[in-house]
């Protein structure tokens, strides 16, 4: 039996892999031995021959050299006599993912992170099988930022078409959560509409359902936009994002039970004497006797999250160690846990189809979900494996 190939897509990553441990320059042949050694080829795999165009070829040394032509097209690679080179955008920028079928980077006895653009997903991820879509895409900012970002209607048709493909995997009562944050005018303190015009746009084209707007208050947010607020002094720093939580249907699986918090000292001495008397407040609610005395394991959550996004100095201090950039937007992994134990359950799938930093798929691992990421900026995937460090399978080790 012959043994598969990596398509010439996936030979990509591999191939800037291998000239990169050449010293930044290597021959065909080179990296051919390279790429062979890398993904544990045997010696069939490697001599493995057949027809291509009516001509016998040896079918990896065909592949790569496709898979160069593809590097060098994008800008990574370039001739330089018999070698070849890495260019600058090769070795010290980010290698953005060519459209096609997404690549695995590595596995999880949980998860599976995928170098890829989102809108691809779709093609490598059972239909139906999703029940939490958790993902912080780019923002609508009027600066450009090195991950990528629209801007103005371009983005909510771009967020559009994105989640438009990705609905097929999905199940019918599962949920999306999307998180943007405020974008201001450029050169004027008013904001920009953008996230009522995308979640409004999603509703008209996709049928979804708007379940609920849930805040995430980051109490260690800098004091931006600096100009309208450090500098002149005419607004207030934003430190709320909203987490636009949206469904197929219109009841989709949540249990706030999984997120309750801890009972207040007034709740525990309510609780204990047997419940509060009966009487009417103000706004005209009428309390019974006795209400409040069922100890329930703790208070129902609001939809606010107060939590400060610290900078998660673990990861960052792990890429710097392994010469990679951090991802500059990153979700903290507890926001991520409570909103995957409030809209799933152990074993069922949380995908994030925009997985920068890999917080949801740390999230999710902890949690004992299956978890799916794509990242189409591949040092970003190779930053996000560094959260897994002792959980990687053998094969992606």
């Amino acid at each position: 039996m012959m043994t598969a190939l990596p398509s010439q897509r996936q030979l990509v990553l591999p191939i800037l892999d291998a000239v990169r441990r050449c010293g930044g320059a290597a021959t065909t042949a080179e990296i051919q031995r390279q790429v062979a050694d890398e993904l544990g080829l045997d010696a069939a795999a490697r001599a493995q021959r057949g027809k291509i165009g009516g001509q016998d070829h040896n079918l990896l040394g065909h592949r790569v050299r496709w898979g160069q032509q593809h590097s060098r097209l994008a800008g990574l690679m370039e001739r330089d006599g018999n070698a070849w080179r890495l260019t600058d955008a090769g070795s010290a920028h980010l290698t953005r993912a060519f459209p096609g079928r997404p690549v695995t980077v590595f596995l999880t006895p949980n998860g599976c992170a995928l170098w890829g653009l989102a809108e691809e997903a779709a093609s490598v991820i059972d239909h139906g099988s999703v029940r939490l879509l958790l993902t912080s895409p780019p923002y609508a900012l009027t600066t450009k930022k090195r991950y990528g970002n629209e801007v103005g209607q371009d983005y909510v048709d771009w967020l559009c078409s994105i989640i438009e493909r990705l609905m097929p995997v999905m199940e019918s009562n599962g949920s999306l959560v999307i998180n943007l944050g405020d974008a201001f005018i450029r050169k004027s303190p008013t904001v920009s509409l953008y996230q009522e015009r995308a979640i409004i746009a999603l509703q008209d084209r996709l049928g979804l359902h708007l379940c609920q707007k849930l805040h995430w208050h980051n109490t260690s947010a800098l004091p931006v936009p600096s100009r309208w607020v450090g500098v002149e002094r005419v607004r207030l720093k934003s430190a709320v994002e909203t987490l636009w939580w949206l469904s197929p249907e219109d009841r989709p699986y949540a249990d706030n039970r999984n997120i309750l918090q801890p009972y207040s000292d007034r709740m525990l001495e309510l609780i204990a004497k047997g419940g509060a008397a009966r009487s009417k407040r103000p706004s005209g609610h009428a309390c019974r006797e006795g209400s409040f005395s069922v100890d329930n394991g703790g208070s129902i959550a609001p939809n606010l999250f107060t939590i400060a996004n610290s900078g998660d100095q673990s990861y960052t201090r792990s890429c710097r160690a392994a010469g990679l950039p951090p991802h500059p937007a990153r979700m903290p992994i507890e926001l991520a846990s409570r909103l995957i134990k409030f809209l799933s359950r152990p074993e069922e799938v949380v995908f994030d189809p925009f997985g920068g930093s890999g917080s949801t798929a740390r999230a999710a691992e902890s949690l004992g979900r299956k978890w799916i990421t794509t990242e189409a900026l591949r040092e970003y995937v190779e930053g996000a494996k560094l959260r897994f460090a002792d959980e990687l399978l053998p094969a992606a080790a």
